[in-house]
């Protein structure tokens, strides 16, 4: 059975999380929630201070649990933007005149897609009045003005919501921005009515990030001739996955190995590996020496969590190795799954939006399924040769990380990739080298660039070999199963199957396999009641074509 002692951030997750996905379905701001959540704070501030009978212990668990589901849901309704008192949305008119700082790195082709975030806005530019809030602004590119983070920028045009998806089943980009708090957004096709009016006006940790990013990306540029290697270095090292050629993100999609071209707990676990072995050629073994080493490790885990774009894994790594470095120091081993829930609760608080995140959804799944699984996958098959137990330890590791996100990866994104086994053989080993000499390569081009020309080769074949075999596994006949569909309720229903086995796995009692069947017979009848009331019904779809007419 689960020791709740040993986990109390997973205690605390779980009613936290809850209130916060209730609150993003109903977003109902309702004054019955307060009086609940104050009328618990109540209950519980007295019971801290009166002793009640250990068998009524029960109330304590549900006031405690009621007043975090509370706070998870008046967190998230408090944290959309719209509920600011400035907010600028209070101010729009037909045309408006707004000025706001750029607080992402543009994107630029004939317009610049920037991210405002607003300072002022009115209707003439003397009765400007000052607000808050992000607006979403493609801003025509007059080939002269070059815009970056922290740059101010005045505009003249209409701010209109982000509208609803104009098709069934289609992506739905407004839910999409509504959870990174953005829910207006304007068209400035002219670049007479906008300018530049100040730079570097950004944060300063983010400004000094982007430079550094800027740095590093010119290294490679130098050092890396061919597009398709250059971007896969790009995102493998720094997180742009901006210049990926779409063969390479179907390849990669296709093979399972698209998780090794975002940045995750792989890649902040290397970097800082790599590091430690640094800092450990010092002979220096004394307390002060100990505090230090700490330190410049946490400082470099979250640089380059900073640096590669500070994306929900990245953060869900950088703060689960702060806790495990500072435990390492302290000479104190930490639970690995309370650790996972110090790092969610605070990537909540700081950000509840992320639960509804793509990629904190996946990470989180990803690595609980590599802690659970991978151990009985790999101790299930004994291999006595080295070789061939490495290997089967990296198709563990995959088969885990499958598990844990079969069911929303097929929900998300409707494939199933068969050789995801033998990709992650390859791409493992490769990220391995590919982000060591990466590291050294920025390192020798900073401090002795005549040798920089020995990581970079390594880099370049590393990377072209890893590209290689990809695209060899990808043309395997019936690597990937597409056009897989399944709805919210199956997927939870799939994870209910994955927890029942668990329950039975770790209780050794077989009767928690009769859910799982059960469950599995339900998803069965569905899917064959689906498909015949497909085979019946008659519809005509007229899809909107954006410029077209019929």
């Amino acid at each position: 059975m689960i020791n709740w002692k040993e986990i109390p951030f997973v205690r605390f997750l779980i009613p936290f999380a809850s209130g916060i996905t209730l609150s993003t379905i109903l977003n109902n701001n309702h004054p019955i929630w307060y009086g609940i959540f104050l009328l618990s704070a109540l209950f519980r501030f007295v019971f801290v201070f009166k002793k009640i009978p250990y068998r009524y212990r029960l109330i304590h668990g549900i006031i405690a649990n009621t007043m975090l589901f509370l706070m998870g849901y008046l967190w998230c309704i408090h944290f959309n933007e719209l509920k600011k008192t400035n907010h600028f949305q209070q101010y729009i008119a037909k045309e408006n005149i707004t000025i706001g700082v750029i607080s992402n790195t543009p994107k630029t082709n004939k317009y610049h897609k920037v991210l405002l975030s607003t300072l002022f806005i009115g209707i003439h530019s003397d009765s400007l009045k000052t607000a808050n809030g992000n607006i979403l602004v493609y801003l025509k590119n007059d080939s002269i003005t070059p815009l970056q983070y922290g740059d101010v920028v005045a505009f003249k045009g209409r701010i209109q919501q982000v509208p609803p998806p104009k098709n069934p089943y289609a992506f739905d980009y407004q839910r999409y921005l509504h959870f990174q708090n953005i829910h207006y957004q304007s068209f400035v096709n002219h670049s007479k009515y906008w300018k530049k009016t100040a730079h570097h006006r950004g944060h300063f940790i983010s400004q000094k990030a982007i430079e550094v990013k800027s740095y590093l990306s010119n290294i490679l540029k130098k050092h890396l001739t061919t597009p398709n290697e250059l971007a896969v270095a790009n995102a493998l090292i720094l997180g742009d996955k901006d210049d990926l050629d779409e063969t390479i993100k179907t390849a990669y999609t296709h093979t399972g190995a698209l998780h090794v071209l975002a940045v995750s707990g792989l890649h902040v676990g290397l970097v800082a590996w790599f590091v430690s072995l640094l800092l450990n050629l010092v002979s220096i073994r004394n307390i002060f020496w100990k505090i230090t080493e700490t330190c410049i490790l946490i400082t470099v885990v979250w640089s380059f969590a900073m640096i590669s774009g500070g994306s929900p894994s990245v953060l869900r790594a950088a703060t689960m190795f702060t806790f495990l470095i500072i435990g390492l120091s302290i000479n104190r081993s930490t639970n690995i799954y309370n650790s996972l829930g110090i790092s969610a609760v605070i990537l909540l608080f700081w950000n509840p939006y992320l639960l509804v995140n793509v990629s904190f959804q996946l990470s989180y799944l990803a690595i609980l399924g590599i802690i659970y699984f991978q151990p009985k996958i790999y101790s299930a098959w004994i291999i006595k040769n080295r070789l061939g137990r490495f290997f089967w330890k990296m198709s563990s590791v995959t088969f885990g990380a499958q598990i844990g996100t079969l069911p929303i990866a097929l929900y998300y994104f409707h494939s199933f990739p068969f050789f995801a086994w033998l990709s992650g053989i390859i791409v493992i080993p490769a990220a391995t080298i590919i982000l060591g000499s990466g590291i050294l390569l920025f390192t020798l081009e900073s401090l002795v660039p005549a040798l920089a020309f020995i990581p970079s080769t390594v880099l370049y074949y590393s990377i072209w070999l890893m590209n290689y075999f990809i695209f060899l596994i990808e043309k395997i006949p019936f690597s990937v199963q597409v056009g897989v569909w399944i709805s919210l309720g199956i997927a939870f229903s799939m994870y209910a199957i994955i927890g029942n086995i668990i329950l039975a796995l770790s209780t050794r009692k077989l009767k928690w396999l009769l859910p799982a069947a059960g469950l599995f017979l339900v998803i069965s009848i569905n899917y064959s009641f689906t498909s015949f009331e497909k085979t019946q019904q008659e519809k005509i779809i007229i899809y909107h074509s954006l410029g077209n007419t019929i």
